[in-house]
């Protein structure tokens, strides 16, 4: 029940999507700066491709966002794949806890802002 510092806002239109992050990137909310992004990739009806976005809106510079994952890869699969681009010092794959499934995204961090880029360069 507790908030972990991140959330998602869907808009139909991509132009207001980018209006309100413009707006709103920067801002304090409750006594923390936001960091908003706009996922580039409109939403498709088949499989998306895995994406990584980098920096998070986590306070730590050397998180990925890493999303549209397939609902078998584990904290362990994660941390294989991008071991190959740097230390990996954190994994949170995010669970529903209804159901105990993945909800296909989770956080990635590296040791440094340069193996962060490494990663998303590589693994893009």
């Amino acid at each position: 029940g507790q908030s972990r510092g991140f959330g998602f806002v869907h808009f139909e239109e991509a132009s207001t999507a980018r209006a309100a992050a413009e707006a709103m990137h920067g801002k304090a909310l409750e006594g923390r700066t936001l960091v908003v992004r706009v996922r580039s990739e409109p939403a498709s009806s088949g499989p998306a491709p895995t994406r990584l976005l980098g920096p998070s809106i986590h306070d730590n510079v050397n998180t990925m966002y890493v999303t549209a994952l397939n609902a078998t890869v584990t904290e362990a699969t994660l941390r294989t794949l991008f071991e190959a681009y740097g230390k990996v010092t954190d994994v949170r794959l995010i669970i529903d806890k209804a159901t105990g499934m993945s909800k296909g995204y989770a956080f990635v961090t590296m040791s440094s802002p340069e193996e962060m880029l490494a990663a998303i360069t590589g693994a893009n």
